[in-house]
């Protein structure tokens, strides 16, 4: 079946990642914050299996905070026992955020699918480029950063 996220919504900008928990390096954590610290009012909504193991939970709250993320700006997205449940929950983004080195694919796939724009760092290794893979497969390379800076430009400048 074939769902879409079609309704714009209003209030502050969210940003997101499905990714799983062991591909959040404390790199793109880190990345994250300053984009949420030049966006005030933006949030950052998480999927990711293990959020209802509260060790695990606790862990990444920790490394969020380390990373200079306030945890009371991220919201966590519970799973689902569907896939149409699963997709519609993309209309909790306004920006997908792939996370780096090791980037995403399918949940790139879904986010396109769903109407939601993806912002990739192009890596050097083919971990590091699914996303940029599918982007060009997609003809929308122009989501594409070649350097961490520029992929700081690209989420300003889409919001």
């Amino acid at each position: 079946a074939s769902v879409a996220v079609s309704e714009a919504r209003s209030g502050p900008i969210r940003f997101g990642c499905f990714n799983h928990l062991r591909k959040l390096t404390d790199l793109t954590l880190h990345t994250w914050s300053k984009i949420l610290a030049e966006i005030p009012s933006s949030r950052l909504v998480l999927k990711a299996a293990g959020f209802e193991d509260q060790t695990a939970l606790c862990l990444l709250r920790r490394r969020l905070l380390r990373a200079g993320l306030d945890p009371e700006r991220v919201d966590y997205l519970p799973f689902t026992s569907t896939v149409t449940e699963h997709l519609l929950q993309y209309k909790e983004l306004d920006i997908a955020l792939d996370p780096f080195p090791n980037g995403g694919c399918t949940t790139t796939c879904e986010a396109l699918w769903m109407g939601v724009p993806v912002i990739t760092l192009a890596g050097n290794s083919y971990v590091s480029r699914m996303s940029t893979s599918v982007l060009y497969g997609a003809d929308m390379d122009s989501w594409i950063a070649d350097d961490l800076k520029t992929y700081t430009i690209f989420v300003n400048c889409s919001h």
